[in-house]
């Protein structure tokens, strides 16, 4: 029951939306990226942290068009 609580919280708001992006977007997107530099031999400390700087910022980018787009709308009870 508590997960249910604290996703409905976060949900409603931009800053919560945005965490939830970046825990379900961001950080597997982030693990996809390293893990395929790490198979390719081509990981490197500088490539790491540019890989994990596109999967956070990929994650606010599409975390704001969706708030925006669909989730505001929704929880302040205007239909789409």
């Amino acid at each position: 029951m508590r997960p249910l609580i604290a996703l409905r919280r976060t949900s409603g708001s931009l800053p919560g939306h945005l965490a939830l992006w970046q825990i379900f977007w961001g950080v597997p997107m982030a693990a996809v990226f390293l893990r395929m530099n790490y198979v390719e031999g081509t990981l490197t400390f500088t490539w790491a942290l540019w890989c994990i700087l596109c999967a956070s910022v990929g994650a606010l980018v599409v975390g704001v068009l969706f708030w925006f787009t669909f989730f505001r709308p929704l929880v302040s009870g205007n239909k789409l």
